[in-house]
């Protein structure tokens, strides 16, 4: 799996997906730190990545139809911590399968995940 993680996340983030297996980029090693949301989609098109974000302008559906990019993934874990957001998304990582993400808009919290494909 292929991601591409957000200027919103801390840069210790970048470093555990990679501890487990996955294929990581950061928006500040791509040159995107003061991207537009706009840019930043379109650099996950071309790289084939899915955004991680807090961001919630990902989470809208009008702007960012589920099936016109890669995937996201959304998060509402809160707080935003290390201690917190790392097992989350290790849990949620290892739960789903690429394609299961393949065009999807994910919104994860603490508790669950809702993951709304593409029509």
């Amino acid at each position: 799996m292929r991601l591409l993680l957000d200027q919103n996340l801390r840069v210790q983030t970048k470093e555990f997906p990679r501890q487990l297996g996955y294929d990581v980029v950061d928006t500040r090693d791509s040159g995107l730190s003061r991207a537009t949301d706009r840019e930043i989609a379109e650099a996950a098109m071309r790289e084939d990545r899915i955004i991680v974000t807090y961001n919630s302008d990902f989470g809208d559906v009008r702007d960012f139809p589920p099936g016109s990019y890669p995937g996201v993934i959304r998060l509402r874990v809160h707080p935003q911590t290390d201690e917190v957001l790392h097992p989350r998304l290790a849990e949620f990582l290892s739960s789903v399968k690429p394609e299961q993400l393949r065009g999807a808009l994910v919104v994860l919290d603490n508790v669950k995940a809702r993951i709304r494909k593409p029509r």
